[in-house]
């Protein structure tokens, strides 16, 4: 089951605004009038941002596959996605090692452009949050949910 953007319309949480381009699905945290306030900012960029915007749903599926694309739009190029099942976390979709991020790591260039992957869900009813990241413009290509009856 392939979600579209009315599906995601209901389970989005924290966004103002979801649009489809050919980039895939695009969230927004801010109205286009307030968007409009930071034209002249150097803050402009961060208005692109996920943050704090979330998905959240039931669902019967057995697994979980998202494509994505992230951009840099602020200071910060790493990011994480992170699906978590029931309240526990169990997987992320992201762009860094933690191993590698000892010391000062914040301005370090990691790469950005697209990504997926792959959750192994378990068989029955469950409850899925997925966290967007906070610090890049995310679109997202593709989200499925294998075996879904809902």
């Amino acid at each position: 089951m392939y979600i579209d953007i009315e599906t995601l319309k209901k389970i989005t949480q924290g966004a103002e605004k979801i649009t489809e381009s050919e980039k895939g699905f695009e969230f927004s945290r801010f109205t286009d009038e307030e968007i409009q306030t930071f034209t002249n900012s150097p803050l402009l960029s961060r208005t692109y941002t996920t943050a704090g915007i979330q998905l959240y749903f039931k669902t019967d599926a057995e697994k979980l596959r998202i494509k994505l694309s992230a951009q840099n739009c602020c200071d910060r190029s790493f990011f994480a996605l992170d699906v978590i099942k029931d309240g526990e976390l169990i997987g992320s979709i992201k762009n860094f090692d933690e191993d590698a991020m000892k010391g000062f790591y914040s301005w370090l260039d990691y790469p950005l452009g697209d990504f997926e992957g792959s959750f192994n869900l378990g068989k029955g009813e469950k409850n899925l949050r997925i966290v967007l990241p906070w610090s890049v413009r995310l679109f997202i290509k593709e989200i499925c949910l294998d075996g879904a009856t809902f």
